[in-house]
């Protein structure tokens, strides 16, 4: 059987096919954020510009708790006073997310805020 080549244009017009890392792969993609998300990051570069808050970051950090779970929220914030905000963006609720949320908020509570966020009928609602 012989071994497939992809032609260096077809590598360069799809270059998340054909990376290995995962990390490096997610970069390669135009927009890694969702509807969602990206109507938040318009809110946080309102926020930005008005001088509210410092600086914004799209899955900036990824923290480990409870013996091997991870947890990457979506926004990390740094306010004026440089204290950093974790958010996680909510469209669909399940109660295992919620449960890992609130895990995590409690083993990192003393070096973040944390806070999760709903859109409902058009309006930003924090929910924790």
């Amino acid at each position: 059987m012989k071994k497939f080549s992809p032609s260096d244009a077809c590598v360069k017009l799809n270059p998340h096919l054909f990376k290995t890392d995962k990390k490096e792969w997610r970069e390669s993609l135009k927009d890694p954020m969702n509807k969602l998300e990206r109507a938040f990051a318009s809110r946080l570069n309102v926020l930005q510009m008005n001088g509210s808050i410092h600086r914004w970051v799209f899955e900036g950090v990824t923290l480990h708790w409870g013996g091997g779970m991870r947890y990457t929220p979506d926004f990390l914030i740094v306010d004026k006073e440089t204290m950093m905000t974790l958010v996680e963006i909510k469209g669909f609720r399940r109660s295992r997310d919620i449960v890992r949320f609130k895990g995590c908020k409690n083993e990192w509570d003393w070096c973040f805020n944390f806070e999760m966020w709903a859109r409902e009928d058009g309006q930003w609602t924090r929910l924790y």
